[in-house]
Order: C-alpha cells, then sequence, then structure tokens
C-alpha cells in the first residue's frame, strides 16, 4: 500500500509493517524478548515481568500437549480477563491450536451453541461457571474440562490481598458430580507453573499461519457464529496500539498501565486491549466483571494511566454517585464501538479537571469484519469526528453504488481497504456479501455501510449509520442524527430513536434516559421534555423531529455493550404510543 500515512504520524509510525504473518506467540515473544524487565501483566497485587510471561505461556504450552491438544484442537475458555486465558491463548497458538474466547456469563443454550460452533474439545471454566454449565457439556463437543479459579495465579504475598477481589466467590463451590463422557481436571495440578522462572522450553513452534489463530465470541449471540481472525488481520490491529500507545510512550518516557474494560472474547477487549497492548511492551492491567459496578472498583485499585472501553462502559463513569476523582490517575482514554457525545466527554473532562489532571479522549473506529481502521484525535467540538486512517490502511468517501470518490465536503459511504480486507475479500465472499468489492484500482474494498464526509484536512466524520437510514415521504432520516443533537441537551444522558410504522404512517419516536434527579420531579421531566422539542426545532429539518420522546429507566443493550435499536424499538411500541395523543410517555417502574 502507499506511504501516505505521514500527512498525519511521525516518520517512525508513517510506514508500518502490516504485511506479515508473524502469529500471535512469534508477536509476544518477540515483545518478551525487547522488554523483558518491564511488567506485563498486573493481576491483583500480582505482576508478571515480560521474561517471566515468556517462561509461563512455554510451560504452558507444554501442559496442553500433555493433556491431549494437538494441532488444529480448538480450546474455548470462558473465565474473561484473567492471567489463566491469556496464558492459554498464547501457549494455544504455539502448538498449532485456537483458542476460541467467550463471555463468562453466557446463558446455557448459547454457551452449547458456541462450543459446537467452533467444535470445542476442551473448556477452561471457573467452579462457578461448571455449576452453570454441566448439565449441557453432554450435549456439546467438549470432552474436557479445566476448572481454573480467578485467584490461581495469584499466590505468596498477595494470598490476603486477593480475598478482596469481587469474583473470589466463583471459585467455588467444588464440582461434584462428573457427567458421563466429561474428563475434568484442575489447572493448579494439569498445569504446574514456575512463577519465578525466566527459562524457556524450546519446543517448536507449530502454526500454520494462513491458519485461523483465534475465535471470538459473535457480536449476535442467537446466530453463534464465531468470528475468525488471522495471523496478519491480528497483526494490523497490533500496530494500532504501536501508534497510538507506542507514542505516548514516546511523550511521557514510560509505558502505559492499561485497563480495559471490555471481556476479551470481542475484538475490541482482547485484540485491541490486551494483545495490541502487549505486543509493544505496555502493561495490561487484568479484571473480570460481570456488571459494570465493578469498574469502580478496577480503576480506584489499579489508578490507571489509560482506560479503553466501550461508548457505554467509558460513559458510565458519569454516572451520579461516582467519586469526583475517580479519573485522578487516567491521563487518557480511548473509546471504541462509537462515538461519545460532546456532553459526555464534557463531563468527563469536568471529573478530570477537578482530579488537576488534563484529560485526552481519543477514538479507535472499527467494526468486526475490519477491526480498528480510523483513530479519532481527542476533540471536544465534534460528536462525530472519526479522524484519520490508522498506519496501513486507505479510507475513502465514495459512492455507494459506483465506489467513485465523491467531492470534498460531500457525503457519501465510508469505504476501507486494508490488508484484512484483502485477506478476506476472497472470491467466495466476493460473490456472497454486498460489503466487499473489487474496484477498478484493482484493490479489494470494504463497504462500512456508514455515511460520511472529509474535510480540507483529510479528516473523516460520520453522518449516520445506512443500516438504520429510512424515508419517511421523500425526505431521507438518519435517526443517529437525531440522537445527536438529543443527546447535547443537558439532562439526556443516552438517546436512542426508532421509526414506529402505524397504519396512518411512519413516525419517530426518541427513547430517552434522563439523569437520575429527573425520575423525582415530574416538573423537572415535563421541562427536559420541551428543551429537547425546542432543541430539534432549531436543529433538524422538520422530518427529522420526533413526533414522541419517551423516557426510560434505561435502554437494552446488545452482547457488546452497543444499545440494541430494536430491542429500544419493541420498548417503545409496548408504551401504546398512539402519536396523535398528547399524553407524556414515560416507562412506568414495574409494581412491588
Amino acid at each position: 500500500m502507499e506511504s501516505q500515512w505521514s500527512v498525519f504520524y511521525p516518520d517512525n509510525y508513517a510506514n508500518p509493517a502490516t504485511d506479515t504473518d508473524e502469529t500471535l506467540y512469534m508477536r509476544i515473544k518477540r515483545a518478551c524478548t525487547r522488554y523483558p524487565d518491564r511488567v506485563a501483566l498486573e493481576y491483583g497485587a500480582r505482576k508478571i515481568l515480560y521474561s517471566t510471561l515468556l517462561s509461563m505461556i512455554d510451560e504452558v504450552a507444554v501442559s496442553w500437549k500433555k493433556l491431549g491438544v494437538q494441532k488444529g484442537d480448538v480450546v474455548m475458555i470462558v473465565m474473561g480477563n484473567n492471567p489463566i486465558n491469556i496464558l492459554s491463548v498464547y501457549a494455544l497458538d504455539k502448538i498449532g491450536a485456537s483458542a476460541a474466547i467467550s463471555v463468562p456469563n453466557l446463558a446455557t443454550e448459547y454457551f452449547v451453541g458456541y462450543a459446537n460452533c467452533v467444535n470445542a474439545k476442551y473448556c477452561v471454566m471457573s467452579c462457578n461457571q461448571y455449576l452453570n454449565y454441566s448439565s449441557v457439556l453432554k450435549e456439546t463437543s467438549i470432552k474436557t474440562v479445566i476448572i481454573g479459579k480467578y485467584r490461581e495465579t495469584s499466590v505468596g504475598i498477595t494470598k490476603v490481598k486477593i480475598l478482596l477481589y469481587p469474583l473470589a466467590s466463583y471459585d467455588t463451590p467444588k464440582p461434584k458430580n462428573i457427567p458421563e463422557g466429561i474428563t475434568l481436571k484442575y489447572w493448579k495440578d494439569a498445569f504446574p507453573i514456575n512463577n519465578n522462572s525466566t527459562s524457556h522450553e524450546n519446543s517448536p513452534h507449530d502454526r500454520d499461519n494462513n491458519r485461523t489463530v483465534l475465535y471470538l465470541f459473535p457480536s449476535l449471540p442467537v446466530e453463534c457464529k464465531a468470528a475468525e481472525f488471522n495471523a496478519r488481520s491480528l497483526n494490523v490491529s497490533a500496530n494500532t496500539a504501536e501508534m497510538v500507545l507506542k507514542a505516548n510512550e514516546d511523550l511521557t518516557g514510560k509505558p502505559a498501565r492499561m485497563l480495559c474494560l471490555n471481556e476479551a472474547c470481542f475484538s475490541f477487549g482482547f485484540l485491541f486491549g490486551i494483545h495490541s497492548l502487549l505486543s509493544c511492551g505496555q502493561t495490561a492491567l487484568l479484571f473480570t466483571w460481570y456488571n459494570a459496578d465493578k469498574i469502580f472498583f478496577a480503576i480506584r485499585k489499579y489508578k490507571p494511566d489509560v482506560l479503553i472501553g466501550y461508548t457505554s462502559t467509558v460513559a458510565s463513569i458519569n454516572k451520579a454517585g461516582w467519586p469526583s476523582d475517580i479519573l485522578k490517575s487516567v491521563d487518557r482514554i480511548i473509546v471504541g464501538g462509537g462515538l461519545l457525545t460532546s456532553s459526555q466527554k464534557a463531563m468527563l473532562f469536568e471529573k478530570a479537571h477537578s482530579s488537576g489532571k488534563k484529560l485526552s479522549v481519543c477514538s479507535i473506529t472499527g467494526c468486526d469484519d475490519l477491526l480498528a481502521y480510523a483513530y479519532g484525535p481527542s476533540d471536544l467540538q465534534s460528536d462525530r469526528l472519526l479522524g484519520f486512517p490508522l498506519p496501513g490502511i486507505i479510507m475513502r468517501i465514495a459512492d455507494p453504488d459506483t465506489g467513485l470518490d465523491v467531492p470534498e465536503g460531500a457525503e457519501g459511504e465510508i469505504i476501507v481497504c486494508s490488508p484484512i480486507s484483502g485477506f478476506y475479500g476472497s472470491a467466495e465472499e466476493l460473490t456472497t456479501s454486498p460489503r466487499y468489492r473489487k474496484l477498478p484500482d484493482g484493490r479489494i474494498w470494504y463497504f462500512t455501510g456508514n455515511i460520511g464526509k472529509q474535510d480540507g484536512n483529510k479528516m473523516f466524520y460520520l453522518v449516520a449509520s445506512k443500516s438504520r437510514a429510512v424515508r419517511i415521504g421523500s425526505y431521507p432520516i438518519y435517526p443517529s442524527k437525531v440522537d445527536e443533537v438529543v443527546q447535547m441537551t443537558e439532562g439526556v444522558t443516552e438517546a436512542c430513536t426508532v421509526v414506529i410504522d402505524r397504519a396512518e404512517g411512519s413516525f419517530l419516536v426518541t427513547a430517552v434516559v434522563p439523569a437520575e434527579e429527573y425520575f423525582f420531579d415530574n416538573s423537572l421531566m415535563e421541562d427536559l421534555r420541551e428543551r429537547i422539542r425546542s432543541e430539534c426545532e432549531l436543529t433538524l429539518h422538520e422530518s427529522m423531529r420526533p413526533s414522541e420522546i419517551a423516557f426510560f429507566a434505561s435502554l437494552p443493550r446488545n452482547s457488546k455493550g452497543v444499545i440494541d435499536y430494536d430491542a429500544v424499538k419493541e420498548k417503545v411500541e409496548m408504551l401504546q404510543i398512539d402519536v396523535n395523543m398528547d399524553e407524556n410517555l414515560t416507562e412506568t417502574p414495574p409494581a412491588d
């Protein structure tokens, strides 16, 4: 690809080695060799150096082979951001097997579907998870279960401190009933690890670089179709951190200590929040939780320099009742899975300012197919700034039908060309997926489904998503634009605009989550409703203004933490909306 990124990056980041087939193990081995004395992982009070990490990975690889894991086998790991999972991902890659990472609290029907989808023969889980899944193990391809504990890799002087860990209760009860045909083993017995060793087991690295090396849990679990990634796609993601995080090290003179607020089973969790971080010698702070409330515990315990998380998770830091100094240690927040609104960013900056910190809030934009492709610098003014392409990636604004460039400043579809699109854009993919197209320039381009534009400074902006675009009458409607305006209104925490179809026509209804204090005063709620309407009248075309504002205590989300549009629409429809009536729409709390 062209060396065009010098427009945005220093010379040492402008020409990345994206076309490399280094595997997961090869990449982590290179980092461990380069930064042996740096801290790679922190888990509770335990710190693991890079030199020790490589030794532990090598020992775990030997143990997996002794258990019978062979090249091509798949091991399902469901314990979240835990050293057991991290060690296993790299160790399995070394011996030619693959890890299938899942959410820790997966429903039983999805557990069965996912295990069978990837044909997993082995599974690593906690005692509590075994209690939940033991009854359905015979319905899966799993034959061997390894029981790990969240305290397993925290020993010695950390033994007392780890008792304070919120998930200690998930290490019980001890399994009693073992289904017929299932072999049960314990991590501490099957994987004896010398925690202080820096010597390396020299068994050969047995990985076919062109084979899929990692399975991630799907965005829509009902489909139970795992996302597959090869070595090259993983390296593009790792190069993202090389630019975002290593550049930060160049400025501060020290590696970042980053707390990932995403589960490892998602691409923005493991690939960017852990693997990419470790690939460039930074420190990953490991924490697993089952609800957002425990984020507070993790931030206060670790005091991270950098936070990375989905928009919904990061925005929850603004919730009422959190200490004003929660961001006291944080220099940078990296947001993915969407863009924060100006009001959300302003609240984060205010919290940081009260702690005497100067905060940077940047964004990484991507999708399941291409992982990350754009970097957005810290900017309080624009809600829609995507930024510029990551090193090794080309972005354009094109006509969605012809694929030709549109004039500067005009709206068009955002299309992306990267080493990953080249890999996935096979002949079969090109004939079955409308997203991949081979254009006259000879490249394979991925059509993101997002409408955007580019300014004179080559910056890309998100306008709306085509997936939610509709027409009411003859006017094109982008509900995300309505959400943007509504969320700029003081007192609005979240908003999602849906299209409701009735016999008399289609109407827009905006579901709003107000700040907590509004639920205790009807006059405040009505004032907020009027201010939202006024803001829409000032900013939006008549056809884009919502016919009704519906207030909810919360909005449903999918497995990636993103607002679930279809579920919101269902909730709105359940309120029995009649847009011709003037009654106010507010979710009624369930009766006691």
